[in-house]
């Protein structure tokens, strides 16, 4: 019987990857529930997911400071070249009032590094929050950025694959933690466990 290979996938973002919840001290990044959701699927007994956030940083910071290449170089290094890199990022900046083209740009920056190193890339969608429910202009640019990432993502030679945010916004769902702009520890258990049949298709289709 063939081994499973082993798939090696990195989330990469700021502090809803990294998985804080206020205000609770522990984090509780999605990684490790696609991680589990992943091994129960045939063929993917053996995925490996890992993740880095820094919370509080826009797309900006995440594209310039953050040393990406240099952790992706260290990765494969350690395991070989990735199967997969998960971006998540963009919510900072719109409490900063960044436009949507900087935001775009500072996105495709990021993504455009990892596939300087070889990797595929999943743009997962800016998500909704009780910040977007209350101001238009924010909810607009995030509408905005993820059309424009969906429209990168759809060209022929792009490297990048585009999923929308898993779990729309609702207050009451029990997804959100009381900030309404992180989530709750069933909130991103949740995206982890939304996200697995996803990226297990992506991944099929990398073979």
């Amino acid at each position: 019987m063939a081994t499973p290979k082993a798939f090696k996938i990195f989330c990469y973002g700021d502090s809803l990857t990294a998985g804080t919840s206020p205000p609770l001290k522990e984090d509780f990044p999605y990684g490790k529930h696609l991680q589990e959701t992943l091994r129960s699927v045939p063929g993917f007994e053996s995925s490996l997911v890992r993740w880095k956030g820094y919370p509080g940083w826009t797309s900006s910071a995440l594209f310039s400071d953050s040393g990406l290449a240099g952790l992706l170089n260290n990765i494969h290094a350690s395991v070989g070249t990735l199967d997969l890199v998960i971006i998540l990022a963009g919510t900072n900046d719109l409490a900063y009032n960044f436009d949507c083209e900087e935001i775009f740009e500072s996105i495709s920056g990021i993504h455009n590094i990892a596939h300087s190193k070889g990797c595929k890339t999943v743009a997962l969608g800016i998500p909704p929050s009780g910040w977007q429910a209350q101001s238009e202009s924010a909810k607009t640019v995030a509408n905005n950025v993820n059309s424009k990432l969906k429209d990168a993502a759809a060209k022929i030679d792009s490297k990048m694959t585009f999923v929308p945010f898993p779990i729309d916004f609702d207050r009451n769902s029990g997804y959100w933690s009381s900030d309404t702009l992180h989530f709750s520890p069933e909130g991103y258990r949740q995206i982890g466990e939304s996200l697995s049949p996803i990226i297990s298709d992506i991944l099929k289709s990398l073979k």
